[in-house]
């Protein structure tokens, strides 16, 4: 369709500026012409007027990632790969889209860290954002969500770029008159709908002590930052009704801050509006009814300013949203873990050209679960800020080789234990230091290799040919009572895998076995006749390449087999272990010929009689606490147990000597009993604090753990914190959030567990490592969530216990703790070996881990002796 305009000549030259249409702006060929016409309306004749084509290209470059490495000539497609283990070339296509494209100019890649537990799935963005703003030039600002809904200015008001936004450009606004407007449109209209939900999103980086309207749909939804720091908001519903609230969430001057407000009416009253402040929920209040409109004749959307009243922003806004639904925690995470990218730049193979092939290098040295977006800019600068399009691959990278501290070990014992040092992977005998000499061996090719990620010390890695054979001692012939035990971290479920197994032998039949069978954890035994516990779910899916502790006993009556502590099958039998004519093996059956485990295993355990099974857990947590009978070993800076210390005097019995009070003894939690290991204390959910002084785990390596059982659901429930709120990497917390995930947080730099909605005993355990920034979460001995932080914990101050960060009330914890710890290294799980030549007297204070109560068959030793080895 042709459009034509007139413009006036001066001196016989004539300047034309068009103004490019709102809305679908043009991209393409077109040709232009001019045609002079005189005062007395005569006109140019057609064959003089000139034709000229101009292009113009409004478009920006789209990129794709084809594929990831190249492994023995096989081109992994990236739509397939869930791990990169290897420092590997991305290849893929970039292309300047539309019908005219001046050429790609450069091609950006980023690693994004993500949670584990978001390896799949959308960004928020793609599904619900309305408008989202990003720094660009003055006068039309474009929204990038595809909505097409643009922000305008004009003049003097219009706020200016700022080219070192948070992400990439923003925009500054003098704090006078400055504002960005959006025509009233219905797409920005939630009024009147039932039920309501919303989300309104932002970077924010103030300079002045004002009231200043960060996002305002006058009369109807508006939040600003006031005189006293806070973030207020105001929603036109039944209650409280349009008028300012104070959400307590500070918003510091010139620094930036993201900030996130969402209302939806479909929640409990008292749970509909929430504040978020860097990603992490900062205060929950009360909201109720649809949402209305107070002021019908004023509709436009404005940032940083308001209609109704000249209530202007002071400082600089960038990513500025605005979504049709209350987002989730883990969006609103998500949405701040999207703002940290580093992008590097991709070699082309033909810059310049309309499309090419682009590539770039995963750097080697690097784990964690990350997202690999791509951002393409042409010749003319249009740069793709589409977020949707971004997201090319989500998964695990994993090019770091393990760094083991201390040699592996793989024990079995009966009391005195049997040590077994995994001197390198070439060893062939384990040798014995707790003097039975029963020492295990097998043939170099093979033999299990060192596995670090065992949660209670280095354990071995069975590949499916790989065993361990212990010599047919009698003091093994055990017939009747007996427990096997052993920590495992199963790769393959089908037919039958051996953990432990004596047997099975024909001449006569026999065999003793803990063992997975067809997808099912057993433990049992067989002379011709089966006499098993199974447990009859199966082994998880969960359990798949996680470290699971496994317990099988037979007390005379009953076979009994329990996970984590916990019991998950019984079967009655009047018969127990069974004499077989055979060596015990590990990891296969004893001929080495079948029955092959895939997987880890560490800690496993023979003994001649039947735990009970408060000692079965009782096991269970004395060995992720890394403890005996008496605290944690090694690095220990706090420990609190409450079997050991009774209100008020809560007494720290590590070496440290931190001892933990509370205020006036209405605040004191009080000690009560049935914890996993006897007595916990009680905290009411309201004040009961306990504070520890001199804890300083800020720039270093650290573990916190805990036993936790709370008594309510969908409510932040914090049980430990220190440091600063409102400051990145300032103010770590520890604790369940009002979406009954729990989160180890560090305060913009977080991990969070899936969701827990029940009120059992977990354990808890939370490490961060300086050398390599993983913070790791751990439920029950199994980690849940991991993410690789920008930087360490820096923060300061007494450590807090049943509260949340000073200065913030209202998210006490109410529930039940015991054996509170913490390590000043990243993990109290993997324990160090003691020297045999430690005094007696250190000897007897530190005692290791050890089994409960039990007989040994040629030995009476009361503590486990550890072979002190170095790497």
């Amino acid at each position: 369709m042709a459009h034509r305009e007139q413009t006036l000549v001066d001196d016989d030259i004539w300047r034309h500026t068009y103004r490019l249409p709102d809305g679908d702006l043009p991209t393409g060929s077109y040709q232009v012409q001019a045609i002079a016409t005189d005062i007395a309306g005569n006109a140019q004749a057609p064959e003089t007027v000139q034709t000229v084509t101009l292009n113009i290209d409004n478009t920006a470059p789209i990129a794709t990632l084809e594929t990831i490495g190249s492994f023995a000539n096989t081109i992994v497609n990236s739509n397939t790969i869930s791990v990169i283990t290897d420092s590997v070339q991305l290849e893929g296509i970039v292309t300047d889209t539309g019908r005219v494209g001046v050429g790609v100019d450069t091609l950006e890649w980023a690693l994004v860290p993500i949670d584990a537990g978001r390896t799949t799935g959308k960004h928020p963005q793609q599904d619900t954002a309305r408008t989202s703003l990003h720094g660009a030039l003055p006068y039309a600002l474009e929204d990038v969500s595809g909505r097409e809904l643009h922000s305008l200015c004009t003049g003097s008001t219009c706020p200016q770029p700022l080219a070192d936004g948070r992400v990439g450009a923003a925009m500054t606004f003098d704090g006078v008159d400055d504002f960005l407007l959006i025509d009233d449109t219905n797409a920005l209209r939630f009024s009147d709908t039932n039920p309501v939900s919303f989300t309104l999103s932002a970077w924010l980086n103030p300079n002045a002590n004002t009231t200043g309207i960060i996002i305002n749909r006058e009369g109807e939804y508006e939040i600003a930052r006031f005189p006293n720091g806070n973030l207020h908001w105001a929603l036109a519903i039944a209650a409280p009704r349009w008028r300012w609230i104070d959400t307590g969430v500070p918003l510091p001057l010139n620094q930036w801050s993201h900030i996130a407000f969402t209302y939806d009416s479909s929640l409990p009253e008292a749970q509909a509006v929430r504040t978020y402040l860097n990603g992490e929920l900062a205060a929950t209040q009360s909201g109720r009814g649809v949402l209305g409109d107070v002021s019908i004749l004023q509709n436009e959307v404005q940032i940083g300013n308001r209609q109704g009243f000249n209530t202007p922003f002071a400082g600089a806004l960038d990513e500025v949203s605005i979504f049709n639904a209350a987002l989730s925690a883990d969006d609103i995470a998500a949405l701040v873990a999207d703002s940290d990218r580093t992008w590097s730049a991709a070699t082309l193979e033909q810059p310049g050209a309309v499309s090419t092939a682009w590539s770039g290098t995963i750097p080697a040295d690097i784990e964690g679960f990350f997202q690999i977006d791509l951002r393409g800019t042409d010749g003319l600068g249009n740069r793709n800020e589409e977020h949707r399009t971004w997201a090319q691959w989500r998964g695990e990278i994993d090019t770091r080789a393990p760094q083991a501290e201390l040699i592996g070990t793989l024990e079995v014992f009966n009391e005195a234990i049997l040590n077994l040092p995994f001197e390198g992977t070439t060893a062939t005998v384990f040798s014995d230091t707790a003097g039975l000499s029963l020492n295990p061996s097998c043939m170099s090719d093979r033999c299990p290799t060192l596995d670090t990620t065992s949660p209670v010390s280095d354990g071995l890695r069975f590949d499916g040919n790989d065993y361990l054979l212990i010599p047919n001692d009698p003091a093994l012939n055990i017939q009747g009572t007996m427990t096997l035990a052993a920590w495992v971290r199963p790769q393959a479920t089908d037919s039958i895998r051996n953990i432990i197994a004596r047997g099975y032998m024909l001449t006569p039949n026999g065999e003793v076995f803990l063992r997975i069978a067809n997808g099912q954890y057993q433990i049992g035994s067989w002379n011709g006749t089966d006499h098993f516990a199974s447990s009859a779910a199966g082994v998880a899916t969960a359990d798949i390449g996680q470290w699971v502790h496994l317990v099988g006993t037979y007390d005379g009556t009953t076979w009994r087999l329990y996970r984590n502590g916990v019991a998950i099958a019984t079967q009655a039998a009047l018969t127990g272990a069974v004499p077989v004519n055979s060596p015990w093996a590990i990891g296969a059956r004893f001929t080495g010929s079948e029955r092959h485990f895939v997987g880890g295993i560490d800690e496993a355990g023979i003994f001649n009689r039947a735990w009970s099974a408060n000692e079965v857990q009782t096991f269970y947590t004395n060995m992720l606490n890394g403890t005996g009978d008496t605290f944690p070993q090694d690095g220990a800076l706090f420990y609190l147990d409450a079997n050991k210390t009774p209100a008020p005097a809560y007494m720290d019995v590590s070496a440290a000597m931190n001892n933990a009070a509370c205020g006036t003894a209405a605040q004191c939690p009080t000690p009560v009993p049935g914890s996993p290991s006897g007595q916990a204390l009680s905290f009411d959910g309201v004040d009961d604090t306990l504070t520890v002084p001199g804890i300083n785990v800020a720039d270093q390596s650290f573990s916190i753990g805990f036993w936790a059982r709370r008594t309510r659901l969908n409510v932040n429930d914090f049980i430990i914190a220190q440091g600063t709120a409102g400051s990145t990497r300032q103010g770590l917390h520890i604790g369940f959030r009002s979406n009954n995930t729990f989160t180890c947080a560090l305060w913009g730099d977080d991990v969070n567990s899936p969701s827990v909605p029940d009120t059992n005993w977990h354990h808890w355990l939370c490490t961060y490592d300086t050398a390599t920034r993983a913070l790791t979460l751990y439920r029950d001995g199994v980690a849940v969530a991991t993410r690789t932080t920008a930087g360490n914990y820096t923060g300061s101050g007494d450590l807090l216990i049943g509260r949340y960060l000073a200065g913030i009330t209202g998210f006490n914890f109410q529930g039940r703790l015991d054996q509170i710890n913490v390590f000043g290294r990243a993990s109290p799980l993997r324990r160090r070996r003691r020297s045999t030549s430690q005094p007696a007297a250190s000897a007897s204070r530190r005692t290791a881990a050890r089994p409960p109560n039990g007989t040994a068959s040629r030995s009476t030793a009361t503590t486990r002796r550890r072979h002190s080895s170095s790497a």
